[in-house]
């Protein structure tokens, strides 16, 4: 019994660490048990559940019922503001800051490689120079991350989502019809 309970201890331990890194392509409940639960959510742009006996000005309660309809959300977690946008449910770019850093602070190179390894999927990213921003990286698949403008860091799926959205529609369109 001591040692169910014990594997049990240590299996709930490692979900919680794991579950401290972000991956792009997570769906919006995923995001939201990572960020919403163990940081706090700032904002959102999506459905939410209605709850007639809120007092006014009250934080509305994000509804992942409806994953499709989530456009953005934004978090505080570990010392990072997080800007989270979806496709189709899932996201599909997010954008670290540090809380407090002014808009002209890059994140430094241990935080950087922190958040490329947390969204590897066991694939390698490239360093290369891209213009005006300075640094980026490419993973393998086609994913891509680097600095904004503003000297954000992103991660993005590379447009995958949308391709695979794509392929699905001309799948449809070209589909046989009849019997």
């Amino acid at each position: 019994m001591k040692t169910s309970r014990f594997v049990l201890l240590v299996g709930v331990i490692l979900g919680l660490t794991h579950s401290a890194n972000a991956r792009i392509g997570e769906t919006v409940s995923q995001i939201m048990i990572r960020y919403g639960n163990l940081g706090k959510l700032k904002r959102f742009d999506g459905p939410a559940i209605t709850d007639p006996r809120a007092k006014k000005g009250t934080p509305r309660t994000p509804d992942v019922a409806n994953p499709d309809a989530f456009k953005s959300a934004e978090f505080e977690y570990d010392g990072f503001s997080i800007g989270v946008t979806f496709h189709q449910g899932k996201s599909a770019r997010e954008e670290y800051r540090r809380i407090g850093a002014k808009l002209s602070e890059k994140l430094d190179d241990k935080d950087v490689e922190a958040l490329l390894q947390a969204n590897s999927n066991g694939k390698k990213w490239t360093q290369i120079e891209i213009h005006p921003h300075g640094r980026g990286w490419v993973r393998e698949d086609g994913a891509q991350a680097g600095f904004t403008e503003n000297h954000a860091f992103f991660i993005w799926d590379g447009g995958k989502l949308r391709a695979a959205e794509r392929a699905e529609k001309e799948n449809k369109a070209t589909a046989p019809t009849g019997f």
